[in-house]
């Protein structure tokens, strides 16, 4: 089970920054990312964005609004600010389906949301909830992973087969696997 949840704190961290730095150093997108600074900060599991507030170039208004720039294949990357913050950041396929989804408040990363190129949710994290959630591409339910405030696995896990069958329930506190918490679709 750990590689499991090294697995998605490493896609999640890596989707988070890659949304940011993929297309920074494209001419275009320059004037957004200058004096920004991208931050993992582990105790409180999430990536921040610190730096200066954006303004609609050329002026002293803070920018509020929508910044695109397309990609190679014809993928486009979306910012959306609002009072010189930057809120979200999406990705499109060259189909216009959105990929992916990041959500800050504050300058720091709240939810981040992927999707199959055919349009189905793939994995959902979120914050708040304190929750990871992983779907199969027929829109079952996958794994499901709660986590403390630090990022640690803490509470029930829960894995899915394609038809909705519990293959495993396993109990964390604190990143750790309880004793005897594992129950396989055999003992369910």
């Amino acid at each position: 089970m750990r590689s499991l949840l090294q697995k998605y704190t490493a896609l999640l961290f890596v989707a988070g920054f890659l949304f940011i730095s993929c297309d920074s150093q494209v001419q275009r997108s320059k004037f957004i990312f200058e004096e920004v600074t991208l931050e993992y900060i582990p105790e409180e599991n999430v990536i921040a964005i610190f730096g200066k507030d954006f303004y609609e170039e050329g002026t002293d208004n803070l920018f509020t609004g929508k910044g695109s720039l397309l990609g190679n294949e014809g993928a486009r990357n979306q910012w959306t600010f609002e009072n010189g913050k930057l809120v979200k950041v999406e990705v499109f396929n060259k189909d216009n389906a959105r990929l992916r989804e990041n959500v800050y408040q504050n300058g720091k990363q709240i939810h981040s949301s992927s999707w199959y190129e055919t349009g189905e949710k793939h994995i959902e994290w979120d914050k708040q909830a304190a929750l990871t959630k992983e779907w199969h591409k027929n829109g079952e339910l996958k794994s499901q992973i709660p986590w403390n405030e630090i990022g640690q696995v803490d509470g029930v896990v829960f894995t899915w087969d394609e038809e909705g069958n519990v293959l495993t329930e396993e109990e964390f506190k604190g990143g750790i696997k309880l004793e005897d918490s594992s129950l396989t679709a055999k003992q369910l």
